[in-house]
């Protein structure tokens, strides 16, 4: 698994744009604003992506043909699972991590 950890304004969703326009998988937004701002992102960066989806959409698919996922903000994910109790906490391993996660200091793939 993929874990990009950067401060706000860091470049986490462009990495995301990356490597969705190369291994073609969709990312996963919490609204449908921020789908149309990751779009018009990727454009904007030369990049051709599948357009991306919303929470709901991706717990609704059924489409066998999606090779895989990109959370966007992963915050806003959990708390569209649990929208009326708030997530206090979660555990993450460090594999698939490059840098020093145990430090978070892990910022790129």
């Amino acid at each position: 698994m993929i874990k990009i950890i950067k401060p706000r304004g860091g470049g986490k969703t462009t990495e995301l744009i990356k490597i969705s326009a190369t291994n073609w998988y969709y990312i996963v937004c919490s609204s449908f604003s921020e789908c149309i701002f990751i779009s018009d992102q990727a454009i904007k960066m030369g990049l051709e992506i599948p357009f991306p989806i919303t929470v709901e959409e991706m717990l609704n698919s059924r489409n066998s043909n999606i090779r895989g996922f990109l959370i966007d903000n992963v915050e806003l994910f959990l708390h569209q699972l649990s929208p009326n109790t708030p997530v206090i906490g979660f555990t993450i391993g460090s594999e698939g991590c490059v840098g020093n996660c145990e430090k978070n200091t892990c910022n790129s793939i």
